[in-house]
């Protein structure tokens, strides 16, 4: 009679059939079970530590292990389990050691021999691999395993003749290993040889794996192959089928990004993020693709991410210092490079992109200092020498800045940026015929921004008249759109059939100005075919055709716009009400929040005081944004006051502030669109420029008076100079200009 089972071997059994049948944690449960029990049983101990690596826990693993070796130092099994949780961890020592014991202890042991395999393989030893799993299959020939790894071990070791056919076999008899054919596939992609990963994948046709990762693995090849087209249709098939499949998000992301379709990778890479939060080239990309598409607020959180996580990389600082310096933020900028410098002094852009950003700051001397930098690594570094012929420009060094230009290119010559830099330089000295071919490059030199607005349309060549109705659209800002549309009734007079495409905000006003031409919006609802359009040109290329040099100017009209007569004598009466006749209403704009150059643009409406000292005159607001704050500081600090006018909004209605400022007597401004309208007005305006940094090229680089516009009179500081003495400068020609408007005043009664 047999006696009964004890509990102990009864649970030790549940826990084998448990971890059997993949249920490990249940497994796990029961052994700890028995070891409570027995905790020298090694079978427990053996079998608890190999059910925690096998469930990812190998570091918990490992002690029940040493102590089942311990207890019974003779078991090949044992051995075999400690060499893969120490594989497991990383140490491959002694897993070597340990391995090496249990086929010392049991030759016939094949998962050992096996496993010293994978460990000679992982380690490219391909000789010591072949000879171990060589040596598995002697001790089990049904060991497909085994199989596999040495026609793997001979596919990585480049005898493709030898490994193709026993791989073939191997799918053949055992389709399940149609998987590990895929990754080693996988593996031959990431070690660039896209022509074995190829193979690979031919030989998997037929086999049960998923569509997805099919069409994964053929978007990856492609992808080496050049193919980016095919890459992307694969990419394309798999996510129809697996949308959240995280490799062909990132790889068709990346796709897009190469080919400069950032709006469209956006949401594949916000999905990615979604589905790994913590994957870095995630984050990178998203970044990236934020800040191409403009979006440098949404960018700054992942840039500062990968910054953070990464601050031993050069990369993320210098992406970090580009959204920094689109959002005016400088300081940080310039910190942001100068930590990419210190981790990568041999980078020599990142010296170059600092030397903008000191210039932008205002420190010529750093900005020539960083320059200086490059070139002593890369003496021929285009960015470098371009600042530093910016650099000159700044200083009014232009011969300088000429040759260096020169310099450039000549090594160059489809250097965009250079040829831009070198036509605006000549522009602001009114060498416009010189400078005119040079500034046409502006639309392939870094940085520029205007969206292209030809709609497809042939580029007309400039010979007289157009074949048929021309369009011509906007460019720039609305300040250039309205000093570039005083070239209109020029061009008009040649018989030209116009349709000028622009702000939206302008049109009415453009309308009324311009009746001799059909204006419309620039936006999605221009059809060119409604508009039988047959060629086009950008507003910007209208100096070239127009004003091809300075006697051209001799035509240049003065006070070309018209505002709504109604809305402007209503706003008349009503800011001279109370008002002397000899009193004159001012108008009055002070700060510019252009990312690029409003810092240097931009008085404190303080700053400007003194030129309201005289009695009799009444300032009004131009300025755009909110103005409260700066309006009660200004009155604070100075006593200056000055009306606010809130049925104006110059944000939203162009042609309400058009109005407005035909309503007035003079202006005083910095350079901004409101200088643009008073000057297109043909309104007397005095525009302030306190830093030469924020000196767009017309308004020149000496003197008073610019070509464009009669009505203007221009005070310039000097490099280094306060803000004091410009004002000072200034209160001559203001006092003259005060004095004719007062007459005019007088004479309107």
């Amino acid at each position: 009679m047999t006696g009964a089972v004890p509990d102990w071997r009864r649970r030790l059994q549940q826990a084998v059939d448990q971890h059997q049948h993949g249920n490990l944690d249940a497994a796990i449960a029961l052994y700890r079970v028995v070891l409570a029990d027995r905790p020298d049983n090694t079978d427990a101990l053996h079998l608890v530590g190999m059910a925690l690596e096998q469930a990812g826990h190998p570091e918990q693993g490992l002690p029940f292990v040493e102590a089942a070796v311990r207890h019974d130092p003779n078991v090949s099994a044992y051995r075999n389990t400690l060499g893969t949780i120490c594989r497991a961890l990383g140490d491959r020592p002694a897993a070597q050691v340990a391995y090496a014991a249990a086929v010392a202890i049991d030759p016939a042991n094949a998962e050992a021999h096996n496993n010293l395999g994978l460990l000679a393989q992982a380690a490219a030893e391909w000789d010591a691999a072949r000879e171990h799993f060589r040596a598995a299959l002697q001790a089990d020939q049904g060991y497909v395993a085994a199989r596999f790894n040495l026609a793997s071990t001979e596919w990585q070791a480049g005898r493709m003749a030898e490994a193709l056919p026993a791989l073939h076999s191997i799918l053949a008899s055992a389709p399940g290993f149609a998987p590990q054919v895929l990754n080693l596939a996988k593996r031959s992609l990431a070690a660039k040889d896209s022509a074995a990963a190829r193979q690979l994948a031919d030989l998997l046709d037929g086999y049960d794996l998923p569509a997805a990762e099919r069409h994964v693995l053929r978007g990856g090849i492609a992808v080496a192959e050049g193919e980016a087209a095919a890459a992307e249709e694969a990419c394309r098939a798999a996510l129809a089928i697996d949308p959240g499949h995280a490799v062909c998000l990132g790889l068709l992301s990346k796709l897009l990004l190469d080919r400069e379709a950032y709006a469209e990778a956006m949401p594949l890479l916000e999905r990615l993020h979604g589905l790994q939060p913590d994957d870095l080239a995630a984050v990178s990309a998203l970044g990236f693709a934020l800040t191409r598409l403009g979006a440098n607020d949404k960018a700054l959180p992942f840039l500062q991410t990968m910054a953070a996580r990464r601050p031993d990389e050069p990369g993320p600082w210098a992406d970090l210092a580009l959204v920094y310096a689109r959002q005016d933020r400088l300081e940080d900028a310039c910190v942001s490079y100068r930590k990419a410098i210190a981790l990568d002094p041999e980078r020599t852009e990142l010296y170059a992109n600092l030397s903008g950003l000191e210039a932008r700051r205002g420190d010529l001397d750093a900005a020539e200092a960083m320059c200086h930098e490059a070139l002593a690594r890369d003496p021929a570094l285009p960015a470098a020498r371009g600042n530093l012929a910016n650099i000159h420009g700044l200083r009014k060094q232009f011969d300088e800045a000429e040759a260096l230009y020169a310099a450039v290119l000549a090594d160059h010559p489809d250097d965009a940026t250079s040829h831009n830099n070198l036509g605006i330089m000549r522009l602001r000295q009114e060498r416009y015929a010189e400078a005119w071919p040079h500034y046409a490059w502006r639309w392939k030199s870094d940085g520029w921004t205007t969206p292209d607005g030809s709609r497809g349309l042939p580029r007309w060549d400039g010979r007289q008249p157009p074949p048929g109705r021309l369009l011509l659209w906007r460019e720039q800002g609305v300040g250039d759109e309205i000093l570039y549309s005083s070239l209109l009734p020029d061009l008009a007079a040649t018989g030209a059939e116009l349709v000028v495409a622009t702000d939206r905000r302008l049109v009415p006003l453009f309308a009324r100005s311009f009746p001799f031409l059909q204006v419309v919006a620039d936006d999605a609802s221009l059809d060119p075919m409604r508009l039988n359009l047959a060629c086009q040109r950008p507003l910007g290329d209208l100096g070239g055709l127009v004003r091809p040099d300075k006697a051209s100017f001799a035509s240049q009209p003065a006070g070309y716009l018209r505002a709504e007569p109604h809305l402007r004598d209503r706003l008349r009466a009503r800011y001279r009400a109370s008002l002397a006749p000899q009193d004159l209403l001012v108008g009055v704009a002070w700060s510019s929040r252009n990312a690029a150059n409003g810092r240097a643009k931009s008085l404190a409406l303080a700053d400007m005081a003194p030129l309201f000292s005289e009695p009799g005159l009444h300032a009004v607001s131009l300025q755009y944004g909110q103005v409260a704050e700066d309006i009660a500081q200004a009155q604070a600090a100075t006593g200056l006051s000055v009306r606010h006018d809130p049925e104006i909004d110059p944000l939203a209605s162009i042609d309400d502030q058009a109005a407005q400022i035909a309503a007035l007597d003079l202006v005083v401004t910095i350079s901004t669109a409101a200088a643009h309208l008073a000057a297109g007005l043909g309104l007397p305006t005095l525009i302030l420029l306190p830093d030469e940094r924020g000196v767009l090229w017309y308004w020149g680089h000496q003197g008073t008076r610019t070509p464009w516009y009669d009505s203007v009179r221009i005070c310039r500081s000097e490099p280094g100079e306060a803000v004091a003495v410009l004002l000072d400068r200034a209160r001559p020609i203001w006092q003259e200009m005060v004095a004719a408007a007062r007459q005019r005043a007088v004479a309107q009664g």
